[in-house]
């Protein structure tokens, strides 16, 4: 057997998981972005839910500054992507 194919062999079983195969998982965009109260770029950076409401943590433009802050996902909306 050549080296390629024990180093194959002996990769971990872990490139599996709910979200897919890991080649599915690099692919796919994972970023998401969005307009904070319809107008301001932003990033979701993690998703947030609390007694049955969900809000997000988001990095996104505010006249210029770079502001991190938790929002509620009513100020949120999908932005688009080219």
């Amino acid at each position: 057997m050549s080296v390629a194919t024990d180093s194959v062999r002996s990769m971990s079983t872990r490139t599996r998981s709910g979200l897919g195969s890991l080649g599915d998982r690099v692919r796919r965009p994972s970023t998401a972005f969005c307009l904070v109260d319809g107008q301001s770029p932003g990033l979701v950076m993690e998703w947030l839910k609390v007694a049955d409401l969900w809000s997000a943590r988001v990095a996104y433009l505010d006249d210029g500054a770079l502001v991190v802050s938790i929002l509620p996902a009513s100020r949120l909306e999908k932005a688009p992507v080219s």
